[in-house]
């Protein structure tokens, strides 16, 4: 899409954090539909026509898009396997391919209706990533409180509206990798436990993934003597597990 014609504003947010730019930009925009798109991410062709076209269903309040690593630098690391891709902020192997309703979008690649914000409210700073503070996981939480709010079958994925999201040098490292999985972890449990009482599935695609993993990921692996694959998801798992465990006991605002 080309906005020549359009005035465009840049807005500095004078708060730290994704989180608060995302608030802002919320606050800010008039638009009917109100799109997010990571500074990493490259949007393909048609990107902006595939992520509106579903919202001509008057029941969709939320569309998000297929996103695939780019990598910086350098070819995809051997030792990298696709079903560790949401390391990196892209969809996984073994994430559906096909246009489904889900649980929740990634950051990079999200929409929503503007009604939505008023009845389910903003993001959460709370567990944004700002300096020090590493638990993350906003728009997941923020797309469960849309489903609390809606029920099931609002929120879109639509593999066309593909966006690139640029992986850079320094987070193509064991280091990386291994942080983020933990981290990954104890998000994932200060988000269930804010929604404790409230949901018994918040974390059911977290559950899939990790019993895929277990029974046919990490076995497969072996079979097929990537070592260095088998490796990488047996560790990640691993950390992913003593996150969670460490999660159990944060101290978040909100959190139960």
């Amino acid at each position: 899409k080309e906005f020549s014609d359009k005035p465009v504003n840049i807005i500095v947010c004078p708060d730290t954090g994704l989180t608060a730019a995302r608030n802002l930009g919320i606050k800010k925009s008039t638009g009917k539909i109100v799109i997010f798109l990571d500074d990493d991410a490259v949007p393909s062709a048609n990107w902006l026509d595939e992520i509106l076209e579903p919202y001509s269903d008057l029941e969709i309040m939320a569309v998000g898009g297929d996103i695939t690593p780019q990598w910086m630098g350098s070819p995809r690391p051997k030792w990298f396997p696709g079903e560790l891709d949401w390391l990196v902020g892209s969809f996984y192997e073994g994430h559906p391919k096909e246009r489904a309703f889900v649980r929740n979008l990634i950051g990079a690649n999200m929409s929503f209706r503007r009604e939505v914000f008023d009845k389910a409210g903003i993001f959460s700073t709370d567990i944004g990533a700002i300096g020090k503070k590493r638990i993350s996981g906003d728009d997941s939480e923020f797309c469960m409180r849309v489903r609390q709010a809606y029920g099931h079958n609002h929120i879109l994925f639509i593999p066309g509206a593909l966006i690139h999201h640029r992986v850079s040098a320094e987070r193509q490292t064991l280091s990386y990798s291994f942080r983020r999985a933990y981290v990954e972890g104890a998000s994932k449990a200060v988000i269930s436990r804010m929604f404790k009482g409230k949901s018994t599935e918040q974390l059911d695609t977290e559950y899939d993934h990790l019993i895929y993993l277990a029974t046919k990921g990490i076995p497969n692996k072996l079979k097929q003597g990537k070592i260095g694959h088998f490796v990488m998801l047996t560790c990640c798992t691993v950390l992913v597990l003593l996150g969670y465990v460490r999660g159990r006991f944060v101290k978040v605002k909100g959190a139960i």
